[in-house]
């Protein structure tokens, strides 16, 4: 499983159009086959920091999701909204299971 970890810091003025987008590129991606979760989340002490994490079962699955239109169309749309580029991050993970203290 491939998980992406990413950090938006978008501006002002085009904080709901980066929303919108957003919500439009979630529900686009979580349809793709091989993805298990595509979320965006507001920072709740700064609302113009948005994460992203994604899960994909695999490489092939997550080059798709690079090649699908709505990708290339969220890519053009948050370019115009970011202060500055994303910082993202890929983890491989190997196994996976719930958290127990």
């Amino acid at each position: 499983m491939l998980v992406i970890s990413a950090t938006f810091t978008l501006a002002e003025d085009r904080l709901e159009e980066a929303l919108r987008a957003m919500s439009i590129m979630e529900m686009a991606s979580e349809a793709e086959p091989g993805c298990n979760r595509y979320r965006f989340g507001q920072d709740l002490n700064n609302p113009t920091t948005v994460y992203l994490t994604e899960e994909w079962e695999d490489e092939a699955s997550l080059k798709a999701h690079f090649a699908m239109p709505h990708s290339s169309a969220f890519s053009s749309i948050l370019r115009e909204c970011l202060l500055a580029l994303p910082a993202a991050t890929r983890y491989e993970v190997s196994s996976s299971g719930p958290l127990t203290a």
